[in-house]
């Protein structure tokens, strides 16, 4: 780890900064310091306060009285983004407001203002050079006429990266990376460590958000652990071990959150067993071939695969979000005939999608509201909504659940990140499935989110509902699956059960896959051939799952 800058003082220090909503204390009397060109970790589960610092240090949430933010030794003016932005604080959140439809320079200007000509009109060449100019700063070379929504997700993010970075001359300043990896597949996370590390040795300072603990020690030098809107730990990075750190977010959770790998479940193995919840054969769709599978109530299949396998299709094709066909496809309630989503959620099958985003849930509904929406009939009686009944409902999914804050009356907006995971998940089991779909299940949370959403899949499995997790995160699949499938050129390519579902097994059955596509591709070298893999995969979803 390359020591950090010294010889002047903190780029960032927070001193005894406090924050109340009505009926919440979120932060409280928090201290934290960011050394110049200093990479630090800012941990915590959700709803630790982090997201809240974050909003205090950006100006969009005023702190209570009493505390101060220094910027390079001198007052930050609190509750005023411009002030921060002039300081040199830069935020990247995890959703990267990135306009899809428009390129690389037009979001840039969207952002940053438009380069004018001396008549008023705008000015193209000069947007596109500044961006370049942009991109050349972090040494990342991206095609400035590309819509975004062609780049893949690690270009994406470098995108936001460099937007942020704009109007900060010469070295220094912060940079606010919440969450950068969450959309990224694991090959891809190599390119953004790069990128930070590179900023650093330049001087720019980073407070880094992740609950992924493998990147703490890879990537940063120290670190802050928030736990209920306090600080329990900080200190250097490298003085720590993994585990230890999770001990300081999870607290007195740790005890009760340690989990078997594989939840102690044997596989059922549901190939081809008459009275599978689901047995498909022969699926076709963009980026899949001949995919066949069989899963028995209570089973828990993981499906693994790098970008571009066909791993990241499957929910959509089993739900009929794109187009796709098969040889056969029934449930425990019949087959399905067309596949369609009408036809696969009568027969019980949905998917939970990897995102929390427009087309999974509404932001400004209730916690209630979000639940029971794709179960209106359920509780229309007589053209009239009966809002107790719909309450009722939500209130035993947020129990059995432990959805924080216990309010299914509250809008899901002001929820963290691994609440609203087990909002959306509670939601589609409220139809009453026999067969559930989970794209990337834990994105975006922390470690103790994550383990719970991993005991939610195994509670819900030993409901005797078959589960079928898609993710690129590989620590999902060790936690529940009863067997994992490996993915590549859109056909299944290895099974593994066991003892074998372990990360190098995984790894080595993913990369085995790739070996062989690089004889086949006469002996193509081994990186092009990875860079190919990661070209985005873009679902034309014929109707979305709200």
């Amino acid at each position: 780890m390359t020591p950090p800058v010294t010889g002047r003082g903190p780029v960032l220090s927070v001193r005894d900064i406090s924050k109340t909503f009505p009926g919440q204390r979120a932060l409280s009397s928090v201290d934290l310091t960011v050394q110049p060109g200093e990479v630090h970790a800012l941990l915590g589960h959700n709803g630790s306060g982090k997201s809240t610092l974050i909003k205090v240090l950006a100006g969009f949430h005023v702190p209570d009285a009493g505390g101060e933010v220094l910027v390079n030794g001198e007052p930050l003016e609190l509750g005023a983004p411009s002030r921060s932005h002039e300081r040199g604080l830069r935020f990247v959140h995890q959703d990267l407001a990135l306009l899809g439809p428009m390129t690389v320079a037009e979001n840039m200007a969207f952002t940053i203002g438009h380069v004018r000509t001396r008549v008023g009109t705008i000015d193209r060449d000069s947007e596109r050079s500044r961006t370049t100019a942009l991109m050349d700063r972090i040494g990342i070379q991206v095609d400035v006429d590309a819509k975004v929504e062609d780049l893949d997700p690690i270009d994406r993010a470098i995108v936001g990266i460099a937007r942020a970075l704009d109007g900060l001359d010469g070295n220094g300043g912060l940079l606010v990376l919440d969450e950068p990896t969450a959309a990224l597949p694991p090959h891809e996370v190599g390119r953004l460590f790069a990128v930070v590390r590179d900023l650093r040795d330049r001087g720019v300072s980073c407070l880094y958000v992740t609950h992924r603990m493998d990147e703490v020690h890879e990537l940063t030098d120290t670190f802050t652990v928030l736990r209920d809107g306090e600080v329990v730990q900080s200190g250097r990075t490298a003085d720590y071990s993994g585990d230890e750190l999770i001990g300081f977010i999870l607290g007195a959770q740790a005890r009760q959150q340690t989990r078997t790998p594989g939840g102690a479940r044997e596989s059922t193995d549901g190939e081809g067993r008459a009275g599978a919840a689901l047995v498909v054969e022969n699926l076709r769709a963009a980026r899949v071939e001949r995919f066949s599978l069989s899963v028995a109530p209570g089973e828990v299949v993981g499906i693994a695969g790098v970008m571009g396998s066909g791993r990241e299709f499957i929910g959509p094709a089993l739900t009929g979000a794109v187009s796709a066909t098969a040889d056969r496809y029934q449930t425990s309630r019949g087959p399905i005939g067309a596949i369609s989503p009408r036809n696969t959620r009568r027969h019980g099958v949905v998917m939970v999608p990897g995102t929390r985003g427009p087309g999974s849930m509404i932001e400004s509904f209730s916690v209630t509201e979000n639940l029971t929406f794709a179960t209106l009939d359920r509780y229309s009686r007589l053209g009239w909504l009966d809002r107790p009944g719909e309450r009722r409902a939500a209130t035993s999914w947020v129990q059995r659940f432990g959805v924080r804050p216990a309010d299914p009356d509250r809008a899901l907006r002001y929820l963290s990140g691994g609440n609203k995971q087990k909002v959306l998940v509670a939601k589609w089991l409220n139809t009453d499935p026999s067969v559930v779909v989970m794209d990337e299940p834990t994105a975006g949370v922390d470690v103790g989110a994550s383990a719970a959403i991993h005991d939610m899949i195994v509670d819900v499995a030993a409901q005797g509902v078959a589960c079928i997790v898609t993710s690129s995160d590989l620590d999902d699949l060790i936690a529940v699956a009863t067997r994992v499938i490996v993915m590549d050129r859109g056909v299944v390519t290895a099974t593994l059960s066991g003892e074998q579902i372990e990360k190098n097994s995984i790894l080595s059955a993913m990369s085995g896959a790739t070996d062989a596509r690089a004889d086949r591709a006469d002996r193509a070298d081994l990186a092009d051939l990875m860079e190919r893999s990661r070209q985005p995969d873009h679902l034309d979803l014929e109707e979305p799952h709200v």
